[in-house]
């Protein structure tokens, strides 16, 4: 198995992971992080991170075997993302990156994918979760319009569906393992908008579509188990799909990183469900000291999960 790992700005996190690189006969494939928030907005708000750093964290990587890629994930810039003189500015930017050795960059904006593959063709191009890719005909579009890797969403447990995906598209799939999100979000769309422009706040505000998230969670308690995460345990199912896996966490402490890649790695999980996950999980888990042990979730549970019509 390939794991695709977050970054969280803390340098010391590079280290550690070079550590544990491989472990049970997977390994860790490549660092994401986002674009310098200077340029461009993100998916998460994240610690910022400038050109220097960037560079800093690429010449380590490669120095250790790891590849890297660099988040351009943003949903809205607003206007300016249209603008000429901007979009020029953000290729000219990776195509600096790329120059000194970055590997790869993740976009969810269509026509970004397309011009930057044009324009830029040596670079690997990987379609965002954020581009929503959750059926047959978004990846074929992606991947005709120049995606590499395409990153898909909301699919973790319907295996039906991403085999017939896998046979329709010659490019590589990616999944989320541990990502929190509500299943079929209705507040996605809002959520990606506001965090791609807070991304670039120095002070950025309340997150209230978290928050509301936290909210649902109380009051339906069944919302954390019908969200898309995979448990270590469970990669097994999908090695006929794809070797290659997405931790999400650049938001988080490098300690939980640390941990949720061994797991990963290690293909295994004991404990509480809601410490293996991201997104609103970990503030859910802050206030309310919830305690879901996993061992409710074995191969009958996903099995039944896996099957099911979803419409709950």
């Amino acid at each position: 198995m390939c794991i695709r790992d977050s970054y969280n700005g803390d340098f010391s996190l590079l280290k550690k992971l070079v550590e544990i690189k491989e472990l049970n006969g997977n390994r860790i494939e490549d660092i994401y992080l986002p674009f310098p928030q200077e340029y461009a907005g993100s998916g998460r708000i994240a610690r910022k991170i400038t050109k220097d750093d960037v560079i800093k964290i690429i010449k380590f990587c490669q120095e250790n075997g790891i590849e890297v890629s660099l988040a351009l994930n943003f949903t809205c810039q607003g206007i300016e993302e249209y603008k000429p003189e901007f979009v020029s500015r953000i290729i000219k930017l990776i195509n600096f990156f790329h120059e000194n050795g970055l590997d790869s960059v993740i976009i969810a904006n269509p026509l970004y994918i397309q011009k930057i593959k044009r324009e830029l063709p040596s670079i690997k191009v990987i379609a965002s979760a954020f581009s929503d890719i959750d059926c047959i005909n978004r990846a074929i579009f992606f991947e005709k319009l120049g995606a590499d890797v395409l990153t898909l969403n909301g699919l973790n447990r319907s295996p039906k569906v991403l085999k017939e995906i896998k046979e329709v598209v010659k490019c590589e799939l990616k999944l989320m393992v541990n990502e929190g999100c509500l299943y079929k979000c209705p507040l996605r769309n809002f959520h990606n908008n506001f965090t791609s422009h807070a991304s670039q706040e120095k002070k950025p505000p309340s997150d209230f579509c978290a928050e509301f998230c936290v909210r649902l969670r109380k009051l339906y308690p069944f919302l954390i188990i019908s969200s898309d995460w995979i448990l270590p345990q469970w990669l097994k199912y999908y090695k006929d799909i794809t070797r290659n896996f997405k931790i999400v966490g650049r938001t988080m402490p490098t300690d939980w990183i640390i941990e949720r890649t061994k797991n990963y790695l290690e293909e295994k999980f004991k404990g509480n469900l809601l410490e293996l996950v991201e997104s609103a999980v970990p503030r859910f888990l802050q206030l309310y000291k919830a305690y879901i042990d996993v061992i409710y979730f074995d191969d009958n549970f996903f099995k039944k999960v896996a099957s099911c019509d979803k419409n709950c």
